[in-house]
């Protein structure tokens, strides 16, 4: 299964479902404030689907958010078996798990 395969089944099957978790346990009163991350966090897929060795600074210069938040999301894609890092900081890619 290739990247773009990993990424498009995670949207189909597994976002909704992070999605209905957060709503449980956070309330109505963050609905705003979920979708706005859900969509950040779609981007930041997105933009390593699109560019593999991209940085974290690149991704907040883009994205206008903090480096710590870019950060978090991606410890959280890799928690989730998402994504994982190949190689250095610098000079490392981003992958896609199967």
């Amino acid at each position: 299964m290739g990247q773009y395969d990993t990424f498009t089944n995670y949207l189909q099957k597994d976002f909704g479902t992070t999605l209905d978790k957060i709503h449980e346990a956070y309330g109505e009163t963050l609905e705003d404030h979920q979708r706005s991350n859900s969509d950040k966090k779609v981007s930041m897929l997105i933009l390593i689907a699109i560019d593999n060795f991209v940085l974290s600074e690149d991704i907040a210069s883009i994205l206008g958010i903090s480096i710590a938040t870019v950060n978090r999301f991606l410890k959280n894609f890799k928690e989730l078996g998402l994504i994982a890092r190949v190689g250095s900081y610098k000079t490392g890619y981003w992958q896609f798990c199967s």
